[in-house]
């Protein structure tokens, strides 16, 4: 996912993606604190900014729904090694967020939002029932004037590495079609 962050740095309150087993529906599924029920079962990407360290980070987190995950209550406890890393943000920049699950791993790479092109590792992360058939992203201002997350989404892309789904020419041939139209 690229996109271009165009809020003060210290002023927004990121955005959260999901991999998801069941699609969410609208509105029981959507919260008012970070825009997606936080108590949610799948895996939540995190663009947070964390208000007592004063940084950036990008963050997988895996929920199987027994817990309440919120951003404005603070995702700090969930900052470790293994599932997070700093992001650099500068208002205007374009920065970029992969995530590639692998198996039973999770693999997040990051572009920070100063300029850089390349992308780089974040953290490698080992998930439980890697089985996602949904991709959402959700960001939410929490009707306060002062923090408003302006941020525009200029691309999103999909790579399936499973093999087997490339086997079949008549599903492929069906994809094409689904894809032109």
């Amino acid at each position: 996912m690229e996109f271009r962050f165009n809020s003060e740095e210290n002023m927004s309150h990121g955005f959260a993606m999901f991999l998801t087993d069941a699609q969410p529906e609208f509105p029981a599924d959507f919260h008012n604190e970070f825009g997606y029920m936080p108590d949610y079962k799948g895996l939540g990407i995190f663009l947070y900014r964390s208000e007592s360290r004063g940084k950036w980070y990008v963050m997988s987190i895996q929920n199987n729904g027994l817990e309440s995950i919120t951003m404005t209550r603070n995702l700090d406890k969930h900052i470790n090694a293994k599932n997070s890393c700093e992001f650099e943000l500068n208002q205007g920049e374009r920065g970029g967020i992969r995530i590639k699950v692998l198996m039973d791993y999770i693999y997040l790479f990051k572009r920070d939002a100063n300029g850089d092109p390349s992308y780089s590792k974040c953290s490698v992360n080992q998930i439980r029932d890697p089985y996602f058939n949904n991709f959402f992203m959700v960001s939410n201002n929490q009707h306060r004037e002062d923090r408003i997350s302006s941020i525009d989404v200029e691309a999103i892309y999909f790579k399936n590495y499973d093999s087997a789904v490339y086997q079949d020419k008549a599903d492929l041939a069906t994809e094409k079609l689904e894809l032109t139209a």
